[in-house]
């Protein structure tokens, strides 16, 4: 009677370890968000938006970020940041980690006298 208990909790256990593994896959994302001459940008907000999904992440003092955790599928991605233009576009996340690198345009702004 205890083995037969024993391997029903086994079974249990590998059923939930195979759905949670199954469940969906997901990537992650990293790189830097820099402007069009090359300068590395700190405080870039970045949103990932899908039907299910909501995520913002802002770039470092060095311009990196990193978003884990996405479930992979079509985002739409948008990058604001003051004095710069926003850009907008559909990115495909897929499974595991990839390395993508953004540019935007900053304008330089002369301030008259």
């Amino acid at each position: 009677m205890k083995k037969i208990g024993f391997i029903l909790v086994l079974l249990a256990f590998i059923l939930a370890v195979v759905g949670c593994s199954a469940g969906g896959t997901t990537g992650a994302l990293t790189g830097v968000v820099q402007d069009e001459n090359g300068n590395l940008l700190e405080g870039v907000r970045m949103v990932f938006e899908s039907g299910e999904e909501y995520r913002v992440v802002f770039s470092t003092v060095e311009g990196k970020y990193e978003v884990e955790n996405l479930a992979a599928e079509t985002y739409t991605l948008t990058l604001d940041r003051d004095g710069c233009e926003t850009y907008t576009d559909e990115y495909k996340v897929g499974s595991g980690e990839e390395t993508v690198d953004f540019s935007i345009k900053c304008p330089i702004v002369e301030v008259v006298d």
